[in-house]
């Protein structure tokens, strides 16, 4: 009797349609409400959030309940892991959260320099404040003064395409460090827009 091949026996992973984006956000509130507007925009992204945890909002933290979380959901070899961080006050875990991604597949960082809320920035402006912007509390003020009502989920969202230029052509970065005033969200931005184009303005 012949053997039968035993690729036929091989586990398979599951089929989707859709491109999975896991996204780990230090904060608990803007980076969710701003990455769920692309969850089933088109029939081609799933994106699963897993936000801070009672105010822990750490590298190491952030690490902590990716794995919990990545136990508990169906995640393939083409599904994709970013973490969405702050650079404000976390660089040696920073350093720790790289050398973790750089042993797995399709795990990412995007940091912003010093805040998520330069991300936002770029939305509405094309090169870097005129004025001196020192702290995360001053970029905030910034947004609220360019954007009347601040942060709006769906409305900064549909603008990701024109931010994604905008935080691209200001970008500068020493190592793998965004230099202040910069966003490396902007990357993971180039791998939603594709999937979404279409239902953009």
């Amino acid at each position: 009797m012949p053997l039968r091949n035993k690729r036929s026996y091989e586990k398979k992973a599951p089929f989707r349609s859709s491109s999975l984006f896991v996204i780990v956000c230090e904060g608990e509130k803007r980076e969710p409400q701003y990455f769920e507007f692309f969850d089933g925009l088109s029939s081609r992204i799933k994106v699963k959030i897993i936000p801070s945890i009672d105010g822990k909002s750490s590298p190491l933290h952030l690490l902590t309940n990716a794995n919990l979380e990545l136990n508990k959901i169906q995640f393939v070899e083409d599904d994709e892991l970013w973490f969405v961080i702050d650079l404000d006050k976390w660089t040696s875990q920073i350093h720790q959260l790289q050398n973790e991604c750089k042993d797995k597949v399709n795990w990412h960082i995007v940091i912003s320099n010093p805040c998520f809320e330069v991300w936002l920035y770029y939305h509405f402006s094309s090169n870097k404040p005129s004025k001196e912007v020192n702290t995360c509390s001053d970029w905030k003020q910034l947004l609220n003064s360019i954007e009347p009502g601040g942060f709006d989920s769906g409305r900064h969202a549909q603008l990701i395409i024109s931010a994604t230029t905008r935080a691209k052509e200001c970008h500068s970065e020493t190592g793998y460090l965004p230099d202040y005033g910069c966003t490396q969200i902007f990357r993971l931005a180039e791998k939603i827009i594709p999937l979404v184009h279409r239902f953009l303005p």
